[in-house]
């Protein structure tokens, strides 16, 4: 193998940067999947609390332009124009030559040096400030994760004008379209019985929906890719998309996707049984090392806990002891139950006040619905090795959400249960220059049926998939 002492795409964004930040890292000094004190500890002071809010809100519109340069003002929106992206990097290059480009596979990507390139970061509610010199004609690039838009550009002759971007110009794509200059990840999806996030894909353009609300099987065809994670006849509604054995047995192809999502299958999930096998197993751990990610909810948690046994415990509140590996119950149990969730992650937690803020409610009436599997701790687990001296690091998960195991009182074991003391609900944690994230809950919290628009975890699927993407320097790239 071969050492690349080099920064990687870790936990947050692409190719971000801001102000004094010429790493192009995104990171802004703050913490890694590594570093979980930070976005748990409640004692920080407040001076402290202030000065890192005030770093997430610089997005260039607080700099003053210089005399030969013109203003550009605008919003960066997620696919489909339904929620803001937070910490995209805008960026003019004045030789689109020099734009890196995202290969089609799974890698490994050092953060960009963007010295002398006009750019900045988005602030939590997309908006950005973009100074360059006036006349300018450049390549407008908007970029989170491997989202990306880039659109040729003039900027106003007049020094001193500001010009407000067109929406459509900073809104990430929902195709891609090299000759438009579009891209969006590589994915795969494996279709299951239960949470469908096909339909969350599809609401932002990456498909079609029916008159329900759920996705149109076939519309996904040049998008992404399907693949059938039932398949064996007894739930056919279900039953739809490439052999998931092909998949997973094959590591050439799984490193074809950016991603891979997993989400919640119970009854006759081949991927859950697959996931025992040992070949399997280091096929996806292969995979996340060459830099691709997964993105597991639910009971397709065998995908996580089996090639990574350090960082969860699954445990079963309700009826006593369980055992992770056993099939086809496992630690999977009922009856579902909604909660109370806190978001533990600063930047995520201020995003989604701004979302919910929009609809008149407050962070603290975020619920979480439909959550099944129980985390009883998190423990660290091998992530790759130090850039500096090339040791083992070990590091437990980061935690990005958690809240109580709130079931109904009449589902309580006994009546001294508690149902109030806070659990993980969402982590994450890097394997050299790839990510893992898994999720309690069901992404699309409802369970079978279509709904209007997305719920706020819908919406914070997307944040995750945009965030697990961040320069960091805290690993070494192995190839």
């Amino acid at each position: 193998m071969k050492l690349i002492l080099l920064p990687l795409l870790g936990i947050l964004l692409a190719l971000p940067a801001c102000g004094s930040n010429d790493r192009g890292d995104g990171s802004d000094g703050g913490s890694t999947d590594a570093d979980t004190d930070s976005d748990t500890d409640s004692d920080t002071d407040s001076d402290s609390d202030s000065d890192t809010d005030d770093e997430l809100w610089e997005n260039g519109c607080s700099d003053t332009p210089g005399d030969s340069q013109v203003r550009l003002t605008g919003r960066v929106m997620g696919p489909g124009g339904l929620f803001p992206v937070a910490r995209a990097l805008v960026a003019a290059y004045s030789d689109p030559g020099a734009i890196p480009e995202i290969p089609d596979h799974a890698y490994c990507e050092e953060c960009v040096d963007i010295t002398g390139i006009p750019a900045v970061q988005t602030s939590p509610d997309g908006a950005f400030c973009l100074d360059v010199p006036a006349g300018m004609s450049f390549s407008l690039m908007v970029q989170k994760g491997q989202f990306r838009r880039i659109r040729e550009y003039d900027a106003p002759e007049e020094a001193g004008a500001e010009e407000e971007i067109e929406a459509a110009l900073t809104t990430l794509p929902s195709i891609s379209d090299e000759t438009l200059g579009d891209t969006i990840p590589r994915m795969a999806l494996a279709i299951g019985d239960y949470d469908r996030v096909q339909d969350v894909l599809a609401k932002a353009g990456m498909g079609e929906l029916e008159m329900d609300y759920t996705f149109v099987e076939g519309s996904e065809t040049g998008i992404w890719h399907a693949f059938d994670n039932v398949g064996d006849g007894s739930f056919p509604d279900n039953d739809y998309g490439y052999p998931i054995e092909d998949l997973l047995t094959d590591l050439d192809q799984m490193l074809n996707y950016h991603i891979i999502f997993f989400p919640c299958t119970y009854n006759s999930s081949k991927a859950n049984y697959l996931a025992l096998d040992a070949d399997v197993q280091q096929n996806l751990r292969d995979y996340v090392w060459a830099g691709g990610k997964l993105y597991v909810s639910d009971y397709s948690y065998y995908l996580v806990d089996m090639p990574w046994t350090d960082f969860i415990d699954f445990v079963d509140p309700l009826y006593g002891g369980c055992v992770e590996t056993d099939l086809p119950t496992g630690c999977n149990h009922g009856p579902s139950f909604d909660t109370p969730g806190t978001v533990l992650d600063e930047l995520m937690a201020v995003w989604v006040d701004l979302l919910m803020e929009e609809d008149g409610l407050d962070l603290e009436d975020l619920m979480l619905l439909e959550n099944f599997d129980t985390i009883g701790s998190v423990g660290e687990g091998y992530v790759g090795q130090d850039p500096e001296d090339s040791s083992d690091l070990y590091a437990p998960p980061k935690v990005w959400v958690e809240g109580p195991w709130a079931y109904e009182e009449e589902d309580w074991p006994s009546s001294d249960f508690d149902a109030e003391s806070s659990h993980p609900l969402t982590v994450s944690w890097p394997y050299n220059c790839g990510r893992v994230v898994y999720t309690t809950y069901h992404t699309i919290g409802d369970t079978g049926s279509g709904h209007y628009g997305l719920l706020y975890q819908e919406r914070m699927l997307y944040f995750l998939l945009m965030e697990i993407g961040v320069c960091q320097d805290d690993v070494a790239i192995i190839e």
